[in-house]
């Protein structure tokens, strides 16, 4: 194993750009996320007329899910600090789907006003968990610019909703709306699931894999903002809050601050 240390150390090494991937799939997952919310604005001529609502009976509709969504995105902070994002972003995703195609299904008023409310408590999390992903995954000059794409996928995802919509109401009516809209938040979750680690295996300051030549094994320089010598275990120093404590202590750590240590896979 030394041998494999030695050999990683003496290897060339490269940045990692990885971290934009995640944040292009962070992108179109919140763009769906928002296209599920605004959906059922291009369709309420369309429920109006079907079950004879009155204007005051449509906005409560529509209003119901930033009741929900409000009022549980404190309990979904503490859902996703314990369960972790990798499970809670793609769970509630693709319930969201699910949501979103139920919609097209509702008989009555009393059935979309449920599902509104559902559908709030479903997105809840969503915001909490790939802001979270953004904060692990970039570094602090970087953080603003992908919020700042995290934040326009919640604008551009209503304006994808009425040409599209209106596309799909004129060829297949006005359910399947929902219907289309729910399939890409189901696909995109398993993707997140199979693509998008807990642990980031690349270092918030983007020091990156290295691949020992020679050699099978995979290493990488997992970076703290914690001296080597301060560290109790690797588990303990690439945590979130340890890493986030240690930034108000330390300067940005340099090559002698990170450490060689197998790539979990």
């Amino acid at each position: 194993m030394s041998q494999a240390v030695a050999q990683a150390g003496s290897a060339v090494e490269r940045r990692t750009h990885y971290r934009w991937v995640v944040l292009v799939l962070i992108f179109l997952i919140y763009t769906i996320a928002s296209a599920d919310r605004a959906n059922i604005g291009i369709a309420i001529p369309f429920i109006k007329a079907e079950f004879g609502l009155s204007n005051t009976e449509v906005g409560a509709i529509v209003s119901l899910f930033s009741l929900t969504y409000g009022i549980f995105q404190i309990p979904s902070a503490f859902l996703v600090q314990r369960l972790g994002v990798r499970t809670v972003m793609p769970l509630f995703m693709i319930l969201t789907s699910i949501l979103t195609a139920t919609l097209g299904t509702a008989t009555s008023a009393l059935a979309l006003q449920i599902n509104r409310l559902a559908l709030g408590v479903a997105e809840a999390p969503l915001a909490n968990s790939l802001i979270t992903t953004i904060n692990n995954w970039f570094a602090p000059q970087e953080k603003g610019q992908a919020a700042g794409i995290f934040i326009s996928a919640a604008k551009f995802g209503p304006v994808l909703v009425p040409p599209l919509g209106a596309v799909v109401i004129l060829h297949f009516g006005w359910q399947y709306v929902f219907y289309f809209c729910a399939v890409p938040g189901i696909i995109l979750p398993i993707l997140w699931f199979l693509l998008v680690r807990a642990n980031t295996h690349v270092s918030t300051l983007n020091i990156g894999p290295i691949l020992s030549s020679g050699s099978s094994d995979r290493w990488m320089w997992r970076c703290s903002a914690i001296p080597v010598r301060a560290l109790t275990g690797w588990r303990t120093a690439n945590s979130p809050s340890a890493f986030f404590a240690a930034r108000m202590k330390y300067a940005r750590p340099t090559r002698r601050d990170c450490r060689s240590t197998p790539l979990v896979p």
